[in-house]
């Protein structure tokens, strides 16, 4: 089996902190770190790619309880994808 990766290296402040947030989850038996599903959000609507619009509305339907909307509101308004949300 095959797994894609991406790799995310902090370079500016939003980045440090979405790396600050981290959470670990068990894949295929490897603690691994990934990005909250907030930070995940605002990742994608940067992207602003098809695919990127339906994996956030996938996000929101099955997380929409659990996400810290304040956290996203914030981070989106700073890079101007407020009305994405």
């Amino acid at each position: 089996m095959t797994v894609r990766v991406d790799i995310m290296l902090a370079l500016i402040p939003y980045q440090l902190e979405a790396l600050k947030r981290r959470v670990y989850l068990k894949i295929f038996n490897i603690k691994m770190p990934v990005l909250t599903p907030e930070d995940l959000i605002i990742h994608k609507l940067i992207s602003n790619r098809s695919i990127d619009v339906q994996d956030v509305e996938h996000i929101f339907k099955y997380n929409i309880k659990h996400l810290d909307l304040n956290y996203l509101l914030k981070w989106a308004k700073n890079w101007g994808i407020k009305e994405r949300v």
